[in-house]
């Protein structure tokens, strides 16, 4: 019996388990109803792609999304006559490529249940020329599907955390063969291409060592988001901050707050009534930014909450200190590129496991400062950078030459997808 045969039998049986529960939720919310039909491919509206050449994306959530958006303008520019199609898995995810992409695609969606039939039926519906995966998104019956059909198939900015790899070296007998069905694996950094290739057990060829995508962001600024020249505190924005976090940020703030503004983002909007009551209990003066909504207004504030979801790249144009969240805990950090861009200095905790590579780059750069969740050691760190103009600016100026000396992997990744779609025969070569 085969594992994927197996694989298959678990997920039915899941499927039918939870189905009860699945349909209340289709017949009480029907926002969610849309969102699960699509998980079947019954679509409100179906793809126009007849006709039409496709390259299917699938990006998992946001931060792929994120490091995606480059790619495809850059082959919005070089590739004529090609049609874009992108699936994700959140709600976050495919608010964002409506939000950002909507004008450079032709279809998105929500990606099919990863059973046999609706996978390939997905596949026969957009015809892909080329599918391209996000990180690592590893389904095994779509993957298998597209390898079928004989669709070539790409994982960009692919990358496996220093935990995961345990985890996928245990079970390399299931992603080893899923794995050997790319033709390229375009991964962040040697690093990572040795870790694919001992778990996929992988020949060399296969492998594309290019930095992340995200590095290729483009600063797109509104009028609201900038702030005068006049200031006279230096911004800190603390940017998606995680639970048992905020305490430790507003504790370090408390003494700087007659030279500092602190701009909150918590990674989940119901923590804002936690953060208030951490505000509270410091006696410190806050504002909800839906109620400011002009960033001048925030200078009159000692801390502002940042109570919206998409703003947090905008807020970093306009900060003079970042601390990225999620490292402090233990749940693997929040992408630290976004504030490096805008050339400020960056904190993060010692759990960076999930932007692994990106931490390293910019700390052996000398502009990111890795710290432990001790209050003492981020208040020291804060008042440097808050009183020493010189160390701020040094620091925030190493972060962008970072970024800005890996800014061409989304171009190269982009006519990489092109020399593939110009010569599918290369791929059927190494069949």
């Amino acid at each position: 019996m085969s594992l994927i045969f197996i694989y298959n039998l678990l997920l039915l049986f899941l499927i039918i388990l939870f189905s009860p529960f699945i349909l209340i939720g289709i017949i009480i919310n029907p926002k969610w109803r849309k969102d699960v039909l699509e998980r079947f491919c019954i679509y409100d509206k179906e793809p126009a792609v007849e006709g039409k050449k496709t390259i299917w994306f699938h990006a998992a959530s946001v931060g792929e999304i994120q490091a995606l958006i480059p790619v495809l303008k850059e082959l919005k520019n070089i590739c004529e006559g090609y049609e874009f199609v992108i699936t994700t898995t959140s709600i976050n995810g495919k608010n964002k490529i409506k939000k950002e992409l909507n004008d450079l695609i032709l279809f998105s969606c929500f990606v099919p249940v990863d059973l046999y039939f609706f996978t390939d039926y997905f596949i026969r519906k957009i015809k892909p020329q080329l599918v391209v995966f996000i990180e690592t998104e590893l389904w095994p019956n779509l993957i298998n599907n597209i390898y079928l059909k004989k669709v070539p198939l790409v994982l960009m900015n692919g990358r496996i955390s220093e935990k995961s790899f345990i985890f996928y070296r245990v079970f390399s007998f299931i992603f080893a063969g899923i794995l050997q069905k790319f033709m390229f694996i375009i991964v962040q950094s040697e690093k990572m291409a040795k870790r694919f290739i001992s778990i996929g057990k992988l020949d060399n060829h296969k492998i594309i060592v290019l930095p992340n995508t995200k590095f290729s962001i483009e600063g797109n600024l509104k009028y609201k988001y900038l702030i005068s020249k006049e200031k006279n505190k230096k911004i800190i924005i603390a940017g998606s901050i995680r639970e048992g976090e905020e305490e430790l940020i507003i504790k370090s703030f408390f003494n700087l707050k007659d030279k500092a503004i602190l701009i909150v983002a918590p990674r989940y909007l119901k923590r804002v009534n936690n953060i208030i009551q951490i505000l509270n209990k410091y006696n410190l003066k806050y504002e909800l930014w839906t109620n400011l909504n002009e960033c001048n207004k925030i200078l009159d504030c000692e801390v502002v909450i940042l109570n919206t979801i998409g703003e947090l790249t905008h807020f970093y144009s306009m900060g003079d200190i970042a601390i990225a969240g999620g490292g402090f805990k233990n749940f693997g950090g929040h992408n630290p590129i976004e504030p490096a861009f805008y050339g400020l200095p960056v904190i993060v905790g010692k759990n960076m496991f999930n932007f692994e590579d990106t931490t390293n780059r910019l700390v052996t750069g000398g502009g990111t400062f890795v710290v432990e969740a001790d209050v003492t050691e981020m208040t020291n760190i804060l008042k440097l950078l808050v009183y020493n103009e010189n160390e701020r600016i040094s620091k925030g100026y190493n972060n962008k030459k970072v970024v800005e000396n890996f800014k061409s992997s989304a171009e190269t990744t982009a006519l990489l997808i092109k020399e593939i779609l110009v010569d599918k025969k290369l791929y059927e070569e190494q069949k």
